[in-house]
C-alpha cells in the first residue's frame, strides 16, 4: 500500500513538473495569421530577438522550443515551426507565425487561414519518430 502511495504521489508530481506527453498529442486546427514586420528585432515572451526569417510561431500554452508541424489544407503546403513566443491574443486564432513559415505555407498574401498543426518535437528536436518523415521539412526550414 505505501509503495502504491508513493508510485501515485510520484507520478502525479512528475506530470506537474512536465505535463507534456508527447504521446497525447492531437492535431489542432484553427486559424493562423502572421507577424507584422513592426515585431521584427523585438523580444518575444521566452527572451528571444525575434526575426520573420526563421520558421518560429507562438502559441498560448505549448512549452517554449515546442515544434508543431503545420499544414496549410488548402495546398498542402507543411512547415515546422519551434515555439518561441506567447500568443496569439487575437480571439479565435490558435497559432502566430512567422513571415517565412506564412510564405512557405502560401497564407502570406491572404493574412489569415485555416491550418491544422501538431506537436512532433521538443526542446527544439524532433521526435525519433517523426524525423524519417519530417527530417527534411525540418532542416529545410531551419536554414
Amino acid at each position: 500500500m505505501i509503495h502504491s502511495t508513493l508510485l501515485l504521489g510520484l507520478t502525479t508530481i512528475l506530470t506537474l513538473v512536465n505535463p507534456f506527453n508527447p504521446d497525447d498529442t492531437e492535431v489542432f486546427t484553427g486559424k493562423a495569421s502572421y507577424y507584422s514586420k513592426r515585431f521584427e528585432g523585438r523580444k518575444t515572451a521566452f527572451g528571444e530577438i525575434f526575426s520573420n526569417r526563421e520558421f518560429t510561431a507562438a502559441h498560448r500554452t505549448l512549452p517554449h522550443n515546442t515544434l508543431l508541424e503545420v499544414i496549410n489544407p488548402q495546398n498542402g503546403n507543411q512547415v515546422v515551426v519551434r515555439i518561441n513566443d506567447r500568443g496569439p491574443w487575437v480571439k479565435n486564432h490558435v497559432i502566430d507565425i512567422s513571415q517565412a513559415a506564412a510564405k512557405e505555407l502560401g497564407i502570406l498574401t491572404v493574412g489569415v487561414a485555416n491550418v491544422k498543426a501538431r506537436v512532433v518535437g521538443t526542446d527544439g528536436k524532433l521526435f525519433e519518430h517523426e524525423e524519417g518523415r519530417l527530417a527534411g521539412v525540418y532542416l529545410r526550414n531551419s536554414r
